[in-house]
């Protein structure tokens, strides 16, 4: 007997992530989503009619109502719009929070940032601070964005976290969080190949990938930093992915580090998603020096890729990642590593990894993951 579709409306105001939405595809979903415009209209492709929405008062209730006549409602991280919406709903509409990071990460940076960093770190805050920033949401939404946050964070019923580790992590620093839903896991074809890498052996200089973004948990000063004072920096090609994000104090902190110095590249001009992956095949090292989880998208094409990963091991994507059997490296041998000219993984290392991602990606795929939050949902009615 086939299941009656529970409806589902997904809500979203950063566009890089509305085919998140695809996630919910399937038998179990009847699926709605809908976009809050920035200055730029929405204009990308999706496969699915949005309604495309703006800030104002007047379209938050739209979506408000909307929801409403809604079984589940998924907030695609949490800001202070979608907190209005989350709390203006009825308990009988289940909210899922597809969970970011900035969202608490943000709210602890003393725990996520080197020192360098928090040095550089302070726009952001001051911003939040900010009298006439307080005073904005106080007449828009009635009550400050930090209570707001806190009070949709009690009245939402889950949290969509890649995995269990991380959300013990959270657990340990934020007592009160909804219940955990884990997301499923990336795919990856049996029919997927190392790509040769033989070809990456002949690059001179070889190419290593330092962040992913000019977001300042990356902390990208003390890589640099560690770079400079390195005998060996000349023999390799140091390419920072710094195009979107922030342009504060600390992007334009990390520009001048490396203005000027030939072994360093800022790639500060989008990559298209279809490029993204060639532009991998041609990297033999990739340096996230984060203290949280971050990156996962080009954590796992690096290793699809047969790429050599370095984490941080405050970092606990890289106790998941090991716990999964995958191989990836401590960001205190990178600077050994750099003098001995060992920055690549030989292919068998890289083979295993890439095994080790295909059945990684078969343990919990989404259709698992739809069955858990489906079953969760009607559960609770019966």
């Amino acid at each position: 007997m086939n299941k009656k579709k529970l409806k589902a409306i997904h809500i979203h105001t950063d566009y890089k992530f509305v085919n998140d939405s695809y996630l919910f595809d399937g038998e179990l979903f009847e699926n709605e989503t809908i976009i809050f415009q920035n200055k730029e209209p929405f204009n990308g492709s999706f496969k699915h009619k949005p309604i495309l929405l703006n800030n104002s008062i007047r379209d938050i209730k739209k979506a408000i109502e909307i929801c409403k006549n809604s079984d589940l409602v998924v907030l695609y991280d949490l800001n202070t719009i979608k907190c209005h919406i989350a709390l203006a709903l009825p308990d009988k509409v289940k909210v899922a929070w597809r969970f970011f990071g900035y969202e608490l990460y943000g709210r602890k940076t003393e725990l996520f940032l080197s020192e360098n960093s928090l040095k550089y770190n302070l726009q952001q805050k001051k911003r939040i601070n900010n009298l006439l920033c307080k005073i904005y949401y106080y007449l828009k939404y009635k009550d400050n964005p930090n209570n707001i946050f806190d009070k949709a964070v009690k009245r939402i019923n889950y949290m969509l976290v890649l995995s269990n580790e991380e959300y013990s992590f959270l657990k340990n620093h934020w007592k009160t969080l909804p219940d955990f839903i884990q997301l499923p896991h990336i795919f990856f074809e049996e029919t997927l190949r190392i790509p040769n890498t033989k070809k990456k052996e002949k690059n001179t200089p070889a190419t290593i990938v330092i962040g992913n973004n000019r977001s300042s948990y990356n902390n990208h000063l003390d890589v640099i930093e560690l770079i400079d004072n390195n005998p060996a920096k000349t023999n390799y090609n140091f390419t920072l992915l710094f195009n979107y994000g922030s342009t504060g104090q600390y992007y334009q902190e990390v520009k001048n580090r490396v203005q000027n110095k030939p072994y360093f590249n800022l790639i500060e001009d989008f990559i298209p998603p279809e490029e993204f992956n060639d532009f991998y095949q041609n990297i033999s090292a990739l340096v996230i020096n984060g203290y949280r989880q971050m990156a996962g998208a080009n954590i796992f094409l690096a290793l699809r890729n047969g790429v050599k990963i370095y984490l941080n091991d405050k970092n606990v994507f890289m106790q998941w990642l090991k716990n999964e059997g995958i191989i990836v490296f401590s960001f205190a041998n990178f600077e050994k590593d750099l003098k001995d000219g060992n920055i690549q993984l030989d292919y068998e290392t890289a083979e295993k990894n890439l095994e080790k991602l295909k059945q990684f990606s078969k343990k919990y795929t989404k259709e698992d993951f739809q069955n858990r939050i489906f079953n969760k949902i009607v559960n609770n009615r019966l």
